[in-house]
C-alpha cells in the first residue's frame, strides 16, 4: 500500500473541501508535494492510524463473522438433534400402566 498515494489524495480532498466550505484556498491548491516534510510526516502518521483502524474494523468484522459461522453450525446440529427426537415421539406409544403414563 502506497501511503505518499493515500496522503496526496487525503491532502487534494482536503483542499477541495476548503473550498467547498467557502474559505480562502490552502496555499499548495492540492500539491502535496509543496508541503514541507514535517507536515507530510504528520499526514502519514494520520493516514496509517486511519488505515490501521479500518483494519482492526475489518478484523472484528471478520471474527464476528466466524463466530456467527460457529454458533450457526452448533444451533443447526441442535436442531437436527431436536428433529430426531421430536420423530421419536411421533412414533412413540403412551400407555397406561400401574397408575402412571409410560412412553414405549
Amino acid at each position: 500500500m502506497n501511503i505518499e498515494y493515500i496522503c496526496e489524495v487525503v491532502h487534494k480532498a482536503y483542499c477541495k473541501e476548503r473550498i467547498k466550505q467557502g474559505r480562502d484556498p490552502y496555499w499548495t491548491d492540492g500539491d502535496y508535494s509543496k508541503l514541507d516534510e514535517a507536515t507530510k510526516d504528520y499526514d502519514r502518521v494520520i493516514v496509517k492510524a486511519v488505515l490501521a483502524a479500518i483494519h482492526t474494523d475489518r478484523l472484528e468484522r471478520e471474527d464476528l463473522l466466524e463466530r456467527f459461522r460457529t454458533e450457526n453450525k452448533r444451533l443447526q446440529a441442535k436442531i437436527k438433534e431436536l428433529e430426531a427426537k421430536i420423530e421419536s415421539y411421533e412414533t412413540a406409544t403412551v400407555t397406561w400402566v400401574d397408575d402412571k403414563w409410560v412412553v414405549n
